[in-house]
């Protein structure tokens, strides 16, 4: 859209076309992008309750379609907008809704509502109508004391994933929850996730099992079978060569003890690492919440608190290689 005989409301300077504009998805008030960000809202917010809807300067003239915007749905209560698509009531400054997230504001494409093609949302927690094993979470529902908002900002990457997961925790009382991230990728998921305590608890069980399982004729059958592989690649011994050697170790009980010890440890982090992380989160909040000093302050250290740690990964995987060459090099001192 082309604003260039507006002028912005906070400056008073004329648009011209190299500006970066930025327009109020709810009442189309275009501003500069810095004079916008000055502000930190609509210049027109004030009128939004009201219904003001920006038509341009006086006496100017386009040839370009007006600002587009789906209709306001009808409603008796001042500040409140009607959602066209499940006629939930949410306030005026929302630009989508809050029961379906269907936008409310600058989408003229959406769906106008037909009572006989979209049944109405049902209440938070309740199953969606011809949708089985599906409910409606609000974000101002709550799970473990706090808002599902506060929680998917606590989350942040994958948030959508967790809070369904999360939510059936809530109202079942459960403990089981399948995560197959953690079940792949245990212990490195916890790190992932800020739990390191854990993490490393994971990882040092599987290299006590480990080394515990490397007796000495594994070490021997283990040195004579990569010997093979060095000989197979060299043209100097043949696969059956290399299969035999394989046979023999899977001769041994103690390779089947830590197999099935390292796909048990998997399976329970798979299990029950959601029900973990779920704990974590409601304390973390929880304390995040009792220690802020505002509301601006609790919102930062929700951010940073939450989310992933990509430095947390990389640094388990660094430090399970050396752990395990370490453990290695000592078993073969030992032995």
């Amino acid at each position: 859209m082309n604003f260039t005989k507006e002028t912005c409301p906070v400056c008073k300077r004329q648009f011209i076309d190299s500006d970066d504009v930025v327009v109020c998805p709810v009442c189309g008030t275009p501003h500069h992008r810095e004079c916008y960000d000055e502000c930190g809202h609509c210049f027109n917010e004030a009128r939004h309750a009201e219904g003001f809807e920006w038509a341009g300067d006086e006496g100017n003239t386009y040839n370009f379609p007006a600002f587009n915007r789906i209709p306001k749905g009808s409603s008796s209560v001042p500040g409140v907008t009607v959602c066209p698509v499940c006629h939930t009531q949410n306030p005026s400054e929302e630009p989508v809704c809050l029961n379906c997230g269907a936008r409310l504001y600058n989408n003229a494409e959406a769906p106008a509502h037909t009572p006989d093609k979209i049944p109405p949302f049902p209440p938070q927690g309740q199953p969606m109508p011809g949708i089985p094993n599906v409910v409606s979470i609000l974000p101002t529902d709550t799970i473990g004391g706090h808002t599902v908002q506060d929680t998917a900002d606590y989350i942040q990457s994958n948030a959508d994933s967790y809070i369904p997961k999360f939510y059936r925790l809530e109202k079942t009382g459960g403990k089981i929850s399948m995560n197959w991230c953690a079940f792949l990728f245990a212990p490195y998921w916890f790190f992932y996730r800020k739990m390191v305590s854990i993490g490393i608890i994971v990882m040092l069980l599987s290299l006590v099992v480990s080394a515990a399982c490397t007796t000495q004729r594994v070490i021997d059958v283990y040195q004579v079978y990569f010997q093979r592989v060095v000989a197979m690649m060299q043209n100097e011994a043949t696969a059956e060569d290399v299969n035999e050697v394989a046979d023999e170790l899977l001769k041994f009980p103690e390779v089947y003890i830590e197999v099935c010890f390292q796909g048990f440890v998997h399976l329970l982090c798979g299990l029950y690492a959601n029900s973990i992380y779920k704990k974590k989160v409601e304390k973390d909040i929880g304390e995040i919440k009792a220690t802020s000093a505002s509301p601006e302050d609790y919102r930062q250290r929700l951010f940073l608190k939450g989310g992933v740690s990509g430095l947390a990964l990389a640094g388990s995987l660094f430090a399970f290689l050396f752990a395990s060459e370490l453990v290695s090099y000592l078993l073969t001192l030992i032995k």
